[in-house]
């Protein structure tokens, strides 16, 4: 995943869905239609987008750490 897409669908997991979740979840007081059920699967896809993002951020700083490491082992002065 680039830096770019993953900069994208982060900002989409931590502003997009939880304000459409919102805005569904008062659907009920307005007298909507299905505004339980779509807020439930907007809650759903938002878990799920932050736990994807969550497993490649940690896979990223594991190589990002493990490269890091490599490289530094002949720079150390002892």
């Amino acid at each position: 995943m680039t830096n770019k897409c993953y900069d994208v669908l982060k900002q989409i997991s931590l502003m997009i869905v939880p304000i459409v979740a919102f805005l569904t979840s008062i659907s009920e007081i307005w007298g909507w239609d299905y505004g339980v059920e779509v807020c439930a699967s907007i809650s759903a896809f938002g878990v799920l987008l932050g736990a994807l993002l969550n497993i490649s951020s940690h896979q990223y700083n594991k190589i990002a750490g493990s490269e890091e490491f490599e490289g530094s082992k002949g720079d150390e002065d002892v």
